[in-house]
């Protein structure tokens, strides 16, 4: 293994939760002496992590999120602020990366009670969540590891909670435009008023239509970044000028454009091996 980059290893997600789970990887990574820190952008995707040795800790950078937590298990809530990961010795692990609407129907927990935290899996869903890390770990190979993870997942991914069908085309509407269609049109379109799509994608997600249009025109901008003049990046993408994309960036990442840039920072689109576009047709055509 290299040091300094994490083992991943991908997994198909099975035809019977495609729509449900976005992607899964196995992730392996063995920190120095004292422990690894790295900065984690603000993502549209939201993880269950099952670590199956050491937990990892995720710190906030700013106000926006909980001071330091760690759980064997856990779900990272969609939130439109960067964090702190920390672990020591070897961290290994399995982690799920859902839409909002799929961890909804996943869990069962809408997103007003999910967004902007890191909460244990143990206290979320406790009748299948307990044991789940000390289950996975009696696995060897990654294999067996995402086998048992595939049952688990069919086993609770029913569809009573699943998410109103306008919740999901708004969501896939922001993700194919790069979050640049404007959410009077998102309302205009559905046939439905401002404020009654508002409500209902934010009861779902937990997060507001116009921040997740930004969150998501951040990846996109963030996948640019290094290929394209700061100014050319700031037009394709709708922004005022350079100043506005890198307040942008920096309300997203907690680095300016040139950090983030060349720190070649974790996403969930590098471990998926996808880009933001490809994430967005992936949607359409799985609903």
């Amino acid at each position: 293994m290299n040091v300094d980059q994490p083992t991943i290893v991908r997994h198909q997600v099975p035809p019977s939760l495609r729509g449900v789970i976005v992607g899964i990887v196995g992730h392996d990574d063995v920190a120095p002496p004292g422990g690894r820190a790295r900065i984690q952008p603000a993502s549209s995707l939201l993880i269950l992590e099952i670590s199956l040795t050491s937990p990892l800790h995720i710190r906030p950078l700013h106000a926006g999120l909980d001071a330091d937590v760690a759980h064997r298990t856990f779900l990272a809530g969609l939130s439109t602020a960067p964090v702190q990961t920390v672990f020591f010795g070897r961290h290994t692990s399995i982690q799920i990366y859902l839409s909002p609407m799929g961890a909804y129907q996943l869990l069962g927990i809408p997103g007003t009670e999910t967004a902007r935290i890191v909460a244990s899996a143990d206290e979320l869903v406790p009748q299948w969540a307990h044991d789940l890390a000390d289950r996975m770990t009696d696995f060897t190979n990654w294999p067996q590891r995402f086998a048992a993870v595939d049952r688990e997942l069919v086993r609770h991914a029913g569809i009573e909670f699943a998410a109103d069908p306008l919740v999901t085309w708004a969501w896939n509407e922001l993700q194919l435009s790069g979050g640049q269609v404007r959410v009077g049109e998102l309302a205009q379109r559905s046939g439905w008023s401002v404020r009654h799509l508002g409500q209902l994608f934010k009861t779902v997600t937990g997060v507001s239509l116009k921040e997740v249009a930004r969150l998501i025109r951040f990846e996109h901008i963030h996948a640019e970044l290094g290929a394209w003049q700061l100014s050319d990046v700031a037009q394709r993408h709708g922004l005022s000028d350079q100043s506005h994309l890198c307040r942008e960036v920096l309300q997203f990442s907690g680095e300016t454009p040139l950090s983030l840039s060349t720190s070649r920072r974790p996403t969930a689109f590098t471990a998926l091996g996808v880009q933001p576009g490809d994430f967005g047709y992936a949607l359409r055509n799985h609903t």
